[in-house]
């Protein structure tokens, strides 16, 4: 893999910090006690949601901000309005992310242990 990202790098270290689906493990494979293992591992660690929550909550409301911004100070601008509008679909993107985290949090916490 000539594009890999080392380890120690703070790309590798900005993506833990953005990315939840990095801490939990597949609980679809592997033997029934494994498997069994496996989500109540998962269900442990879906205590670290909530964080990832806020930080897709503030990288949504920065994007929503500026997809605003951009175009009201420049309402004519061909540039700009492509600007907003690509600002308007990550906010959208970063608005579903958001929505998998919380939804993924209330189901950890509906299972019974």
């Amino acid at each position: 893999m000539p594009y890999a990202v080392r380890e120690d790098s703070l790309l590798h270290l900005l993506w833990l910090y953005v990315w939840p689906l990095t801490i939990f493990e597949d609980a679809t494979r592997g033997t029934v006690e494994e498997r069994w293992s496996k989500l109540r591992n998962n269900r442990e660690k879906s205590r670290h949601l909530p964080h990832y929550a806020k930080v897709w909550l503030l990288i949504a409301l920065v994007l929503f901000a500026l997809s605003s911004l951009i175009v009201e100070w420049h309402p004519f601008s061909m540039p700009a309005l492509i600007t907003g509008a690509i600002a308007g679909v990550l906010f959208t993107c970063a608005v579903v992310v958001l929505t998998v985290i919380v939804v993924a949090y209330a189901w950890f916490h509906a299972m019974t242990p």
